[in-house]
């Protein structure tokens, strides 16, 4: 259960992923930066299994993963492979024709059936690949602007996820549409819990909220644990200049009574230093290495630009 949403602007693009999981599973690591096969990637981490289910890099590729529920698992009970692993060992992909030839080449008979989502960091419509455990569907250039998935009725709550996206960016001005995905990716409106983009229901709630965005040179990606709108810092804030200009990674962690700086070090043109909470979501830092060490004890809706 999760659902992903996106919007492309002249600024660039901005996408959201709510993951949806059982309340028993280990809490995942924050966003990390590593350095794979050339390139800087940033992804959280599911302790279960040790994959994720969502990365970037700084060529501007996001890949992002959801299970699919419409069809049943094939794989005999513990006999599956984690999901996750597939977005991790992509996640330093160039470009969605290396996911493609990699996907044809894997043995996916190991994988129960999940979604699949590449963006290529241009102006055009993600890739995706939808896996039933039989066969791999491709679509290029999709023109949805959202996917989600549900154990319960599994087509019928997604549909209406997505009918909740269409309304909320329907007749939206200019510059408004970050804002309205990020109001519905926290409930801010108040759908029923079992149904809303940011679900609770017995045993299974949205455990985490990231935000993405993309331009032209660099790659933002803001991370928050536990139920949207819950915690008042991002766990991660981590930036990724994309070629052409020197990498910056930036990062921030939740801890009682604010944020503190985890750690400064310069490695491979990567440099670590905090910025402050109130640059909110949609928002970029300037670079100067000023940054404060601060978090706003205020709801979000007065410390975050888009609440």
């Amino acid at each position: 259960m999760c659902t992903l949403s996106w919007q492309y602007s002249p600024a660039g693009l901005d996408l959201f992923f709510n993951r949806d999981e059982s309340l028993q599973r280990p809490e995942a690591v924050p966003p990390v930066i590593e350095h794979r096969d050339g390139l800087s990637t940033v992804m959280p981490k599911d302790p279960a299994g040790g994959g994720t289910w969502i990365a970037a890099n700084s060529q501007g590729v996001i890949l992002a993963l959801l299970n699919n529920y419409r069809y049943p698992s094939r794989v005999p009970a513990g006999q599956a492979t984690s999901r996750g692993l597939l977005v991790r060992r992509l996640s330093s992909a160039h470009r969605a024709a290396e996911v493609r030839a990699f996907l044809g080449n894997e043995p996916l008979f190991q994988y129960p059936p999940f979604i699949l989502l590449v963006f290529n960091g241009e102006h055009s419509g993600p890739s995706k690949w939808e896996w039933t455990g039989e066969t791999l569907k491709e679509t290029r250039e999709l023109s949805e602007t959202t996917v989600s998935s549900s154990s319960l009725m599994p087509r019928v709550v997604p549909a209406l996820r997505r009918y909740l996206v269409r309304q909320a960016l329907k007749r939206c001005e200019p510059g408004q549409a970050a804002g309205r995905l990020m109001d519905l990716h926290r409930n801010k409106h108040g759908w029923p819990d079992s149904l809303a983009i940011a679900m609770k229901r017995k045993g299974r709630a949205t455990v985490s909220l990231s935000h993405i965005r993309v331009t032209e040179t660099d790659l933002t990606f803001r991370y928050w644990p536990g139920f949207p709108g819950s915690n008042k810092c991002a766990a991660g804030v981590s930036v990724l200049q994309r070629p052409g200009s020197q990498a910056r990674t930036l990062n921030k962690e939740n801890t009682t009574g604010g944020c503190r700086n985890v750690h400064r070090q310069k490695s491979k043109g990567t440099f670590t230093k905090t910025v402050p909470e109130s640059h909110g979501v949609g928002s970029h830092d300037d670079g100067s290495g000023r940054g404060r060490l601060q978090c706003e004890q205020r709801p979000w809706a007065r410390t975050d630009p888009l609440g």
